[in-house]
């Protein structure tokens, strides 16, 4: 047996009295007390209990989070489009165990599942109150597509101003057509569901649509409900279809 953090070679019997790991247990509880405290999320034993500043290279080493640290694993796995098992990989394991913590374990993908979806309602939360709180209307667009799994999907992406005059945009919803219809009803149905949930019902000046007859549908549906300030420019046309 090998101890991951010195390279220390420690004898190992199959069965038996001499069997076990007890020997490498506690030389890790012995002589590696701040890498194991850390690596069980508590704080840097023997060190302050803020930031530390190498003075060979001036790099701050920020104390270890075990929660934070699953947060950005969540979100590396959302945004690289990951599998929820890959922070369990062998391969993954075995690069941080190598770089970073020795003692690092991995992160069970029902973990990281449950982690992806508290990280998704937090964020939701907030673009509801940042949307609620704006003083200016909005813009949607909206688009269904297949994805590689076969499975069809709507997207509707909001965009506004901010006060500094610079374009903003935000993916609020990314919905699964079941029925695989693309019918309009369901469209306006999506869109007026996603408006109510993010509170911008009276807000929204227009949307983005090509003009297929399922978009048409869907307009004429959506202006009855939510009854826009300047119906004659509520559906604005897309032309990259048409170019």
């Amino acid at each position: 047996m090998q101890c991951n953090i010195c390279q220390q070679i420690y004898k190992h019997r199959s069965g038996g009295k001499q069997g076990g790991t007890g020997t490498l247990m506690r030389h890790i509880a012995e002589d590696h007390k701040r890498e194991l405290n850390i690596a069980q999320g508590g704080g840097d034993v023997g060190g302050p209990t803020q930031t530390r500043m190498d003075p060979a290279t001036g790099h701050v080493a920020k104390k270890y989070n075990k929660l934070r640290d699953r947060e950005e694993i969540a979100k590396m796995v959302v945004v690289g489009c990951l599998p929820f098992s890959f922070p369990s990989s062998d391969a993954f394991i075995r690069y941080i165990q190598a770089i970073y913590n020795p003692m690092f374990n991995g992160i069970p993908r029902t973990t990281c599942r449950s982690d992806i979806f508290r990280l998704h309602s937090q964020y939701c939360f907030y673009l509801s109150t940042l949307l609620k709180n704006i003083q200016c209307r909005l813009s949607l667009t909206s688009d269904l597509g297949r994805a590689v799994n076969k499975n069809d999907y709507l997207t509707v992406t909001c965009h506004w101003m901010d006060s500094n005059f610079v374009m903003q945009k935000r993916i609020l919803a990314f919905l699964y057509d079941e029925d695989r219809k693309h019918t309009g009803q369901f469209i306006a149905d999506s869109i007026v569901k996603i408006a109510g949930y993010y509170g911008i019902e009276n807000k929204i000046l227009c949307i983005a649509f090509d003009n297929a007859s399922n978009n048409k549908t869907a307009i004429t549906k959506i202006k009855s409900t939510l009854s826009p300030p300047l119906p004659e420019i509520f559906h604005i046309k897309c032309a990259c279809p048409y170019i």
